[in-house]
């Protein structure tokens, strides 16, 4: 089954990240993953969610304040994807093309592709920029949308947020109390 994901890109509502940095845990009990704005001084513990075999998932949005009643927003996206990355971009163009929408710009490497483009929508005329990387069986999809009107305003702090999307190891095994107390006690026999 081919994901809609032009359609997904089309809706995607998200801000900038240049606020947000991400933060460890101090505290056992405290949450893995926690959004921090230090600008606004505030902590969010995400919803731990299961995503298993959805087609598509948001998995975070930002919004920047509203400007002409429309919010620019970063959205990341996890599309499931088994394809390889080129099959993904051959999908997307077409779906640009039958949508109408302008690509001003296309780059497409080993591993990720980069999309600029503009057109209607919702009976707006808007402008994105996004970034697909594949990761296994999936794509992860940070876009970008604004006004076109609101673009060259917002461009800087929406590409610089899009272009920060990096996967990022695979997630390490978690050590519980009892491997800690496991380990410090091969620690003192030795």
């Amino acid at each position: 089954m081919k994901p809609i994901h032009a359609m997904f890109l089309a809706g995607f509502l998200a801000t900038a990240l240049h606020a947000a940095e991400p933060s460890q845990p101090k505290e056992q009990n405290e949450p893995k993953t926690q959004f921090t704005s230090t600008e606004l001084g505030i902590t969010l513990a995400p919803p731990a969610a299961k995503f298993g075999q959805a087609p598509a998932a948001q998995v975070a949005s930002f919004h920047l304040p509203a400007e002409d009643e429309f919010a620019a927003t970063v959205g990341i996206q996890k599309q499931a994807y088994a394809d390889t990355l080129e099959a993904y971009d051959k999908l997307s163009v077409s779906q640009f093309e039958a949508m109408k929408w302008t690509v001003l710009k296309r780059t497409v490497s080993k591993d990720a592709i980069v999309y600029e483009y503009k057109g209607g929508f919702q009976g707006r005329e808007l402008h994105w920029y996004a970034k697909a990387i594949k990761k296994g069986d999936a794509v992860f999809l940070a876009t970008a949308v604004a006004l076109d009107s609101s673009w060259e305003k917002q461009k800087a702090e929406l590409i610089k947020s899009v272009d920060s999307l990096k996967l990022t190891a695979e997630k390490a095994e978690e050590k519980t109390e009892e491997k800690i107390e496991a380990a410090e006690k091969e620690e003192k026999k030795e």
